[in-house]
């Protein structure tokens, strides 16, 4: 099924071959297509199993950090409170308390807050300013610190009320922090981060670390891409001569030429499996050639032609207007009882000048009707002519040809004669030239008549599936 495909026209399509319809990859592109996108489906998983695995690790840290901030805020609210009972200026406390908790603010959405049990605020400092926020909305985190406070005041022990918490903003931004009761001030500190912000991060290395990813296999594919290319390189020789070949046979438009050169150059290649296959079809196509060289040499190349398209010769057959040119050895019973054996070197001979008349080798004339042997029967040989015109052409020039090659068959055999008369006169002189010598001359002087026909005929195989003949009735 391949080659067959190959048989049609080869063009080229973003810089590879096409033939037909079909485009033919280069199987470097295929495999490092694979490695390429198994390389990055790799990197890409593992650093996002990396981010996943991280990300617990990550909220961990940030509330370590957050703890940290919160026991430095709960020393300045301390603080701040025994100096405002000491200077009856309690808001220039909470003042100095915002200020100390903005100093730790690190992310765009940072906060810390004083919420007291009603949900009010003793204070409120967050980056973030652009929307308002008068008191702390999420009721259930609320209800939840007020439920930690009277358990721990139940249990005697209220500055203990401590912990982590996830909340809401007022406009539904989740938040995730830690808080601490402050018994002087009546109320939780919390110092809180807004999640988005974390998971931004997150994701910003994430991507960072993936264009990193694609950089470097990038990089990498130019790497393999000239790495596959020294070690493919004979593939893509080996393909280059096959496809070269097999359009040089196309512009034939017919079956190739039998030759016996392998089509791929093995001089320089490597000792591996690609070698390997590449002798093995240099095998399989001098065997197929010499195969095809035996086969023309017993039908016509008409049928050659056609077995070597269709992939089949079947029984059948057309009317057409042609020209059939008949030929044969003029007393030629006579010549065999002189000859014996010999006849069929004269005829050989004879039949090699006859049909490189008819089916001339390489070029013809641009207007020459196409032409064949239909069959040698005995001393006799059979020319069709106008084989490639159509099925109902009346163009004479097949008759004009098959006259052309009928003149030129009697100026041939005219030549042979004379050539024969130029050694009887080189024996006769040499006193070598006896009875029996005559007779044998006058055997190989031969002389043919030629007879021409045209018109319709059936021109077609007949026989069996078993054994058929290429012919012309008529």
């Amino acid at each position: 099924m391949f080659f067959s495909k190959l048989k049609k026209r080869q063009k080229t399509l973003l810089g590879f071959q096409k033939v037909g319809e079909t485009a033919i990859v280069p199987i470097s592109v295929k495999i490092l297509s694979i490695f390429v996108i198994l390389i990055l489906l790799s990197c890409l998983t593992t650093n996002f199993i990396t981010l996943v695995f991280s990300q617990r690790q990550t909220i961990l840290m940030t509330n370590d950090l957050l703890v940290y901030q919160l026991s430095d805020l709960y020393t300045t609210a301390t603080n701040q409170f025994q100096i405002g009972m000491y200077s009856q200026k309690q808001d220039e406390s909470v003042k100095s308390i915002e200020e100390t908790a903005r100093r730790d603010f690190s992310r765009p959405h940072s906060l810390a807050m004083g919420v007291r049990t009603d949900g009010s605020f003793l204070f409120n400092a967050r980056n973030d300013t652009s929307k308002s926020w008068y008191r702390f909305s999420d009721e259930e985190a609320l209800g939840h610190l007020n439920q930690s406070y009277a358990a721990a005041v139940e249990a005697g022990s209220p500055e203990r009320v401590e912990g982590s918490i996830s909340f809401t903003s007022p406009y539904g931004d989740e938040y995730m922090g830690v808080y601490k009761w402050h018994d002087d001030w009546k109320c939780f500190l919390i110092r809180g981060e807004l999640r988005a912000d974390t998971r931004k991060e997150m994701y910003s290395i994430f991507f960072k670390i993936s264009l990193i990813i694609v950089i470097l296999t990038i990089g990498f594919v130019f790497v393999g891409i000239s790495v596959l290319n020294l070690l493919l390189s004979d593939v893509r020789k080996f393909t280059k001569e096959v496809y070269d070949l097999q359009q040089s046979q196309d512009m034939n438009n017919s079956a190739p030429a039998a030759q016996t050169k392998a089509p791929i150059d093995l001089s320089e290649a490597s000792n591996d499996d690609i070698t390997y296959l590449a002798a093995n079809f240099n095998d399989l196509y001098v065997n197929t050639a010499n195969l095809r060289n035996i086969f023309q040499k017993f039908v016509s190349k008409n049928v050659v032609d056609t077995a070597y398209h269709d992939h089949k010769v079947e029984l059948k057959g057309e009317q057409r207007q042609l020209t059939i040119l008949f030929t044969d050895i003029k007393n030629f019973t006579n010549r065999t009882e002189v000859l014996g054996n010999d006849i069929i070197r004269l005829l050989n001979i004879h039949y090699n000048s006859i049909i490189g008349i008819i089916q001339p080798d390489g070029l013809v004339e641009e207007n020459r009707s196409k032409a064949f042997i239909g069959s040698l029967i005995g001393d006799a040989v059979l020319g069709v002519f106008g084989i490639n015109g159509t099925k109902d052409s009346h163009d004479p020039q097949k008759s004009v040809d098959a006259v052309a090659c009928a003149w030129k068959m009697t100026v041939q055999t005219k030549s042979f004669r004379q050539k024969m008369d130029a050694r009887r006169k080189e024996l006769m002189d040499e006193g070598r030239f006896d009875d029996q010598a005559q007779k044998v001359y006058e055997a190989v002087r031969i002389d043919i008549g030629v007879g021409i026909d045209g018109g319709e005929v059936f021109y077609g195989n007949i026989g069996s599936n078993k054994y058929m003949a290429n012919t012309v009735i008529g």
